[in-house]
């Protein structure tokens, strides 16, 4: 007997409203991993929790069903052809020393980010691995992260 295997599939990302119901899903479930690893009932942000008010950019990734080597599949060759978002990750530009506030700065780029910085808690060990296999590396603590012991920065210099 011949067995089916899933369809292959490709990773799209989309930049998403931050109420975008797939974020708030994806979010949700990041709270309630970090809730577990570290064992706390508040999310455990030792900084300012994100939000609508201070995300410059909010990204959602999808695993998409491929067609072979032939790009997304019709919609209608599978009942499983939805998108399928497996992780997220919000953008905030943080103050320069020399206090130009965030926003303008990032209206400023016009080819886009030139570097991203970002805190990850030590006990995430799949994040931490992430990070390190897509070439961040560690930085000095930032803000509210500077004297939070279970926090790790990661920096990378986008090319």
């Amino acid at each position: 007997m011949a067995t089916s295997e899933p369809p292959p599939t490709h990773l799209k990302i989309l930049q998403r409203d931050w109420a975008h119901p797939d974020a708030e899903f994806l979010r949700r479930l990041q709270r309630e991993e970090i809730n577990a690893v570290f064992g706390l009932d508040n999310g455990g942000e030792p900084g300012t929790p994100p939000s609508a008010a201070d995300i410059s950019v909010f990204l959602v990734a999808y695993l998409v069903p491929s067609n072979s080597d032939h790009g997304p599949a019709p919609a209608a060759a599978a009942a499983s052809s939805s998108p399928l978002p497996i992780a997220c990750g919000a953008l905030r530009v943080l103050p320069r020393g020399d206090d130009i506030p965030g926003d303008v700065e990032v209206k400023r780029m016009e080819n886009g980010w030139m570097r991203v910085v970002l805190e990850t808690g030590n006990l995430l060990a799949a994040a931490i691995r992430f990070y390190q296999r897509e070439g961040y590396l560690p930085v000095e603590k930032f803000g509210a992260y500077r004297d939070n012991e279970a926090s790790l920065c990661f920096g990378k210099v986008l090319e």
